[in-house]
């Protein structure tokens, strides 16, 4: 029987909140290593149709340029 991971019963919102938590947090290598443990989180995080999340990490670390 198998039973889905419980990270992936989660809303796809609340984990890009937590991707972009571990990215504010420094812990930008951890974003790559959570991509390689599931195919739906690599997806995730790499063939988003839009950037908002890449958006929001780099807005982590650096000052908005749009301002």
């Amino acid at each position: 029987m198998f039973v889905e991971p419980y990270l992936l019963t989660i809303p796809v919102e609340i984990i890009e909140y937590i991707l972009t938590l571990l990215a504010a947090d420094g812990e930008r290598h951890a974003i790559g290593a959570l991509a390689t443990a599931r195919r739906l989180l690599y997806n995730m995080v790499y063939n988003l149709p839009d950037t908002h999340l890449w958006r929001e990490i780099f807005l982590t670390t650096f000052d908005d340029p749009a301002q």
